[in-house]
């Protein structure tokens, strides 16, 4: 997840906007993760 907080700090846009889009991305992984190692086991 750190490597997104990489990625996005060369962006030029408001850090607010960039708060929501590392929240964001990194809540959509997590949340792919938990349904597929834990749901569906």
């Amino acid at each position: 997840m750190m490597a997104v907080q990489i990625l996005v700090s060369g962006w030029e846009i408001p850090i607010l906007l960039k708060l929501v889009v590392v929240i964001g991305g990194v809540t959509a992984v997590l949340l792919v993760a938990y349904e597929v190692a834990v749901r569906y086991t």
